[in-house]
């Protein structure tokens, strides 16, 4: 599966938790935060992800805001 995923820096730490364990068996396309201080707001982050769901270059999009919640979407 290819999974887009990306977040502003609040959800950075998350976001790499969520890469390594993804990675396993899925091709996961990591759009940012890159590093720390990538400071964004997290429509910066959003919008690649939902391009790349539309567009069909990746299956699923994973969020990550600064609480810690995500947002999942699917193309169907």
């Amino acid at each position: 599966m290819r999974i887009a995923i990306a977040s502003d820096d609040g959800g950075f730490g998350l976001e790499a938790e969520l890469v390594n364990r993804l990675a396993a068996g899925n091709d996961v396309v990591d759009l940012g935060a890159h590093a720390l201080p990538d400071r964004g707001n997290y429509p910066d982050y959003v919008l690649p992800i939902a391009r790349a769901v539309i567009a069909g270059q990746v299956e699923h999009g994973i969020a990550i805001c600064a609480s810690g919640v995500g947002a999942h979407g699917m193309r169907e």
